[in-house]
């Protein structure tokens, strides 16, 4: 698990001490995660990195021996010039065979690594039993641009480890160069070793002040606003609009203008070029001339042989050669860490919000290890969301019965889908309880009692996948005969046998023979999902706004079978069924029922006056009580909402 302490600021200029920590204790944390990820394979990188500054060296001296035979080989004298050359060539080949398999190496174990942060991404935001980091914005822009950065070219961490081997061997034969001039002529050695440590810094302090201050400038926002943009003009939906809204040019307007902007951040950023980097570029420069006027004039003088001569050119020449390649390595290092960086600022964050709200109800340590059964009660419950400034409810109380059904209404913002959010324990209440049974939902793990809640939101997920997965997705141990018989009760499953390809027709057209349903034929087949899992196991059923896509057929129907008395049709695991028949009535009490508890929630009148008994919620308070038929009597805010739905109807 990945960890860190303390901020990570955003990228700013590299000029910033505390921000030049932070990316270095990333880029560490990134190095630290590739023996993780395959041990075989960082080792095996790791060998290439110091095996090729190696062959290179003596490539190096091997070429000087080459060269030192051309004055025998001319003269016609006895020379073993084939042997040397025979070295030189058996090096290089030797050198192009490690560079190939060095390369396929860096791939893998890059591939693996971008894998592993992709997991572990999906790890940070399914681990939370809450849904509040998914309604979080900064959570979300994280997540993004870690995203973006595993499929952005050279932004992907898999270019890391071909990063961190050129760094690794071109920083060791830098240092092997600089070992033969300092040995040849050490205060050469040195004043070439200065001058080259001097440009490389200056160039790579630049290139980094001019790439990250893209980020620093907003253009990584302008980006994903470019790339937001651009997605939004082709895609179906919103593509149909500007064609009959009439602003398709304005949009490729916008986009251009943006794109514009975008680059002329770019350009701003590549114009910055120090003075340092100008004159520590031209120290090198003439430190390399001096260094070949140097070997020139002692091997003039005899000083220096032939051979000698040729090395040291070599090496004198090797802080330039190493320039360009280095320098990438470390800004290329430096860019394709960043999307770890905000895997740890997103983990941090997450963290954050898992930690306990000032203010909340207090929460058990241990959470049960059975689920409750019973009455659904709020004793006084309120909520906010984290970040708010007022409640969304407000000191509510509400008793539902077990095997009943209970309608919430009320206008849009009175509270009615975060209620369904509390009882699904997505969020826990900031003050009061919510009891089952008797039992404190606080005190029960939440993944427990999240499979004993089957749920139909108004936002239900459309799955590309084939049908019988959309509705198997209920119940992933249900057999074909319970599928079916859910998406039968939901009114799918004539629909769903005459597709295409059956049930096997995966239901989206971004596939090959895929196909996709009307607004109420997916209503239908998410409804049998939830049905299968009520089926399965669950005691309580969730239904936001469920006839919102259903014509007055379909919804009649729903009315029927669900709100007028849900009955299980699927068996419950049959071990514990057999315990249970094999208790007492007297021993079974309320947490043994096999009653479906049904919570709807429906702006359609025809739908909500099925219910048992239904609670009108207004500002996040609980305003009325009752039957359909107490609460039109009772000429209140129910009464109102119920006439003004009915006049459209009537006459």
């Amino acid at each position: 698990m990945l960890s860190t302490s303390g901020s990570h600021p955003d990228i700013s200029g590299v000029d910033n001490e505390g921000d030049q920590r932070v990316r270095r204790s990333v880029v560490a944390a990134t190095v630290a995660m590739l023996p993780r990820v395959s041990l075989r394979l960082t080792i095996a990188v790791a060998v290439a990195s110091v095996v090729e500054p190696l062959l290179g060296f003596g490539f190096m001296l091997a070429v000087g021996h080459l060269v030192a035979q051309i004055p025998t080989l001319v003269g016609g004298q006895d020379s073993d010039w084939a042997s040397a050359l025979a070295l030189v060539a058996g090096i290089y080949v030797v050198q192009q065979a490690l560079a190939s398999v060095a390369a396929l190496a860096d791939w893998r174990l890059g591939r693996l690594l971008n894998h592993h942060l992709d997991d572990r991404v999906l790890v940070l935001l399914q681990a939370p039993s809450g849904i509040a980091h998914l309604e979080d914005s900064r959570i979300r822009d994280l997540a993004a641009e870690v995203a973006d950065g595993l499929g952005a070219g050279w932004w992907r961490p898999a270019k890391t480890p071909a990063a961190l081997r050129n760094l690794a061997s071109g920083g060791l034969g830098l240092v092997l160069a600089f070992g033969v001039v300092i040995w040849l002529q050490w205060w050469l050695g040195l004043l070439l070793a200065a001058a080259a440590c001097w440009a490389q810094y200056s160039v790579l302090r630049n290139s980094l002040d001019m790439i990250l201050g893209f980020s620093q400038s907003s253009g990584e926002t302008e980006f994903r606003r470019l790339e937001y943009e651009r997605d939004v003009a082709v895609s179906p939906p919103s593509a149909k609009e500007m064609r009959l809204f009439g602003f398709a040019s304005w949009a490729l307007d916008r986009w251009e203008t943006r794109l514009r902007r975008v680059l002329a951040l770019d350009l701003k950023n590549i114009a910055r070029v120090t003075p340092s980097v100008v004159l520590s570029v031209i120290a090198l420069c003439v430190v390399t001339a001096g260094g070949f006027a140097w070997a020139a004039l002692e091997l003039g003088r005899g000083e220096l042989g032939l051979a000698a001569a040729t090395v040291a050119a070599q090496a004198v020449l090797a802080p330039l050669a190493q320039f360009g390649p280095g320098g990438q390595a470390v800004i290329n290092l430096t860019l394709c860490t960043q999307p770890v960086r905000s895997l740890l600022d997103l983990e941090r964050k997450i963290r954050e919000q898992a930690a306990p709200v000032q203010g909340a109800a207090e929460t058990p340590s241990s959470g049960s290890e059975q689920p409750p059964l019973g009455d659904i009660r709020l004793e006084n419950v309120s909520f906010r969301y984290p970040g708010a400034d007022v409640d969304v409810l407000h000191d509510l109380s509400l008793t539902i019965p077990a095997g009943t059904s209970a309608a919430i209404v009320g206008l849009n913002g009175a509270g009615k889908t975060t209620l369904v959010k509390l009882l699904c324990r997505f969020y826990e209440p900031t003050k009061g309880r919510i009891t089952v049974g008797g039992t404190d939902l606080s005190g029960v793990q939440p993944s427990r009692w999240q499979r004993k809640v089957a749920a139909i939101f108004s936002d239900f997920a459309r799955y590309p996948a084939s049908a019988r997965d959309n509705v198997g997705f209920g119940d992933l141990t249900a057999s074909t005969d319970r599928i079916e018989d859910a998406a039968e009760r939901a009114g799918a499953g004539d629909l769903l046998s005459t597709l295409p390809a059956g049930w096997d027709t995966v239901l989206s057209r971004e596939f090959t023979d895929g196909t996709d349903l009307s607004g109420g034929q997916w209503q239908r087949v998410a409804l049998g999902r939830a049905l299968l899992a009520a089926d399965a196991d669950a005691t309580l059923l969730v239904l936001d706004e469920p006839a919102a896509n259903l014509d007055v057929r379909a919804e009649a129907d729903l009315n029927e079978r669900i709100l007028r008395g849900f009955q299980r049709v699927g068996p419950l695991d049959d071990q514990r069924r057999h315990e249970f028949q094999e208790v007492s009535p007297d021993e079974q009490g309320p947490d043994h029922t096999d009653e479906v508890t049904t919570v709807v929630i429906s702006h359609r009148f025809s739908t909500v006056r099925q219910a048992d008994r239904i609670c009108v919620l207004d500002a996040g308070r609980l305003i009325e009580d009752g039957t359909h038929d107490d609460l039109v009597a009772a000429g209140g805010r129910y009464a109102e909402l119920f006439h003004l739905q009915a006049a459209r109807f009537a006459g």
